[in-house]
């Protein structure tokens, strides 16, 4: 079984990369792994108020906002076009009451809801006829997970695998991010749930060009839009079948655990998903069910060992949270889950300098997100002859890896430098 793939509207099997039995981080694991609390995420603990609940990171967060200067101001990427590429960007989800997850919202419209609610009129239970449907027999799994995949693809997948859910990667306990209070998953989510339908969407290249700027920005917001119709359509297909469907934003599971063991690709130094076609340009979402289906299998094309030779994303990481070095299986920061191992994120860094790109005004003040990772990863390439077998050579002949991240850097500079190729730091440095 195969991931099923959406490149240019053309819709097909994933090939030519290696497939295994189980995934690859699984010899990685060097102490038990707990259940993460979702309350511990940086943006759970720092999210602009009322939303976080961390006070003591919070007057960190508090003390910079805004300190790159008032947005929108006359500066490329910043200017009130970008902002409001960025407004609109963001608007399915906002306007829905989505944001990015069930539990991640704020609690704007509770009567009309939210369209990734597990109850109610836009839960997958209700389907919208006066009609209930009954559930539909399966007797063959793998048929009904290839029309599971065409589905998500019509509905606007770029990447759809399918995985039998790994409860370890379910939050324990899930966090109400307005509310301020926990969620207790195990009771929320049926036994019966065995099996997680896991999608990504890709964002736009030559949006996130332009990373760490509003403009990188709006291409995230999509993103999250795009997210917010995906995941509870697919979710209403599935419950149209007779079955239980949850929908997932970022919320309820971690999203790249689940994408991994789904075989969409592998962690990346910097802590996000690195896939075959879009490299890291991707969001994820989810949806949870007990329609039984056949697993397609976790992949291996060379991420790690390429990873272990680039540190392009740490270089130019404008607050320097990406890990240089080796992998450690130890907590950087409060809000690392330790036992695997990996290149452990500094969160809290990474959420401050989003403060730092974002403003206040006299009505509030909001954040703008970076991107600056995923747009300097070499992965992040527009599909072509010559990238695809760049990416052949990464999977079969990584002594080369060393030359093609010298080609990145010669070829793909970024539009800003940041981070240790910043002026800043140059000045700095020469002091």
């Amino acid at each position: 079984m195969s991931v099923a793939v959406s490149v240019r509207g053309k819709y097909f099997r994933r090939k030519g990369i290696h497939q295994l039995s189980q995934p690859a981080y699984v010899k990685d694991i060097v102490e038990p792994l707990n259940r993460y609390d979702e309350r511990m995420t940086p943006l759970s603990r720092g999210y602009v108020p009322p939303g976080g609940w961390d006070q003591s990171y919070l007057e960190t967060l508090l003390a910079v906002i805004g300190d790159q200067g008032p947005v929108p101001r006359d500066e490329p990427g910043y200017t009130q076009i970008d902002l409001a590429l960025r407004i609109a960007g963001f608007h399915a989800a906002m306007a829905t009451n989505c944001h990015t997850g069930n539990w991640t919202r704020p609690r704007l419209s509770e009567k009309l809801g939210c369209f990734y609610d597990w109850e109610g009129p836009w839960s997958g239970d209700f389907i919208g006829l006066p009609w209930t449907p009954p559930k539909m027999q399966v007797a063959n799994p793998s048929e009904m997970s290839e029309t599971v995949k065409d589905v998500a693809l019509f509905l606007g997948a770029s990447l759809v695998g399918i995985t039998e859910l790994n409860r370890t990667w379910v939050y324990k306990p899930g966090w109400d991010r307005y509310g301020h209070v926990p969620v207790d998953l195990d009771e929320k989510m049926p036994e019966t749930v065995k099996y997680a339908v896991v999608m990504a969407i890709e964002t736009n290249y030559d949006m996130v060009r332009h990373a760490p700027t509003a403009r990188a920005s709006a291409a995230a917001g999509l993103g999250y839009s795009k997210m917010a119709f995906l995941a509870p359509a697919m979710a209403k297909f599935i419950a149209s079948l007779g079955y239980t469907a949850l929908a997932c934003g970022n919320d309820t599971t971690l999203s790249v655990p689940l994408a991994v063991d789904a075989g969409l690709g592998q962690l990346a130094r910097f802590g996000a998903l690195i896939t075959p076609e879009f490299g890291p340009r991707v969001r994820l979402c989810k949806v949870l069910t007990d329609l039984p289906l056949q697993p397609t299998k976790p992949i291996d094309f060379g991420v790690t060992e390429f990873c272990s030779a680039c540190q392009r994303c740490a270089d130019y990481c404008p607050p320097q949270a990406i890990l240089y070095g080796s992998r450690t299986h130890k907590a950087r920061t409060a809000s690392t889950n330790p036992g695997l191992l990996k290149w452990p994120f500094d969160g809290e860094k990474c959420l401050r300098f989003w403060w730092r790109n974002g403003a206040k005004t006299d009505k509030g003040m909001y954040h703008i997100d970076c991107y600056q990772c995923i747009n300097v990863c070499p992965f992040n390439k527009k599909a072509g002859i010559g990238h695809d077998l760049i990416r052949w050579f990464v999977r079969t002949t990584p002594a080369l890896n060393k030359l093609w991240i010298k080609g990145a850097e010669i070829f793909y500079p970024p539009l800003y430098p940041t981070g240790r190729h910043s002026r800043a730091h140059s000045d700095s440095a020469e002091r």
